[in-house]
């Protein structure tokens, strides 16, 4: 899958990162043996929307970066893959404060 290969080759080369530079994700890419008309697809993932935007505005094209980003997702939430085929613990996951939303739970 995309999102594991490339991230796997992003932080062996250049460790955990929130987001990767263009160049960096291009070559993740290239060296998981992705063409380039799918590199879109990582850029979606590993750069931010302002990254993103920039980007794609530079080479003449416009890109749906929350749409495409969203489709990347859905894939992942809703089995694309199977579960035991995929490791996504190189992934630096946002702390996320659910402000005792459980707390009725204990």
């Amino acid at each position: 899958m995309l999102v594991d290969r490339v991230g796997k080759e992003l932080v062996t080369k250049h460790g955990k990162q929130k987001y990767y530079t263009q160049p960096q994700i291009h070559s993740a890419a290239s060296s998981a043996g992705y063409p380039i008309d799918v590199h879109c697809w990582a850029y979606c993932i590993f750069m931010d929307s302002p990254t993103f935007d920039d980007y794609h505005s530079t080479i003449g094209e416009t890109c749906d970066f929350v749409g495409m980003k969203t489709t990347m997702l859905e894939g992942i939430a809703t089995g694309g893959f199977e579960w035991p085929d995929i490791d996504l613990s190189w992934i630096e996951w946002p702390d996320i404060d659910l402000g005792g939303l459980f707390d009725w739970f204990q």
